[in-house]
């Protein structure tokens, strides 16, 4: 059954065969149209972009949980406070602010200033070698 206006040169698009279109075609069964199974994998395809895009942002997102570093063995001063050897400072991870230095953290209430740092470590610096020479310079000799 064609339209009276549709050339007889069109090629249709469900069955091939020159003189209707595929909204038209006699052949079609009463499923649904072409335009609507394209309407159905556009939607398709834009789900899944949308999932892959969903996935992506996910794996972006920096995990809450902090990874544990091991244990490290310190000494501990007579009040249970652990000697270090490198400048403490304080850091917040998640929620809890903690004053590390190098690989000890001891956790600390959220109040905590710069200052109040001796009451949880203790520091100690590092003497300088016997011969004087750092441990980051090179060893070969200057000119």
């Amino acid at each position: 059954m064609a339209r009276v206006n549709t050339p007889s040169a069109y090629k249709c698009g469900s069955c091939s065969v020159f003189g209707h279109n595929a909204r038209t075609c006699p052949t079609k069964s009463s499923g649904p149209s072409a335009t609507l199974l394209l309407k159905k994998q556009r939607e398709e395809k834009r789900a899944a972009k949308a999932a892959i895009k969903a996935a992506k942002a996910s794996a972006k997102i920096i995990p809450v949980s902090f990874p544990v570093i091991a244990k490290v063995e310190t000494t501990v001063t007579d009040d249970g406070r652990p000697v270090v050897d490198i400048p403490p400072a304080i850091a917040k991870f998640g929620e809890q602010n903690y004053v590390i230095s190098g690989s000890v953290r001891v956790p600390c209430p959220d109040d905590t200033k710069f200052e109040d740092i001796a009451a949880f470590v203790q520091y100690i610096p590092r003497k300088p070698s016997a011969d004087g020479i750092s441990l980051f310079r090179s060893k070969r000799k200057s000119r």
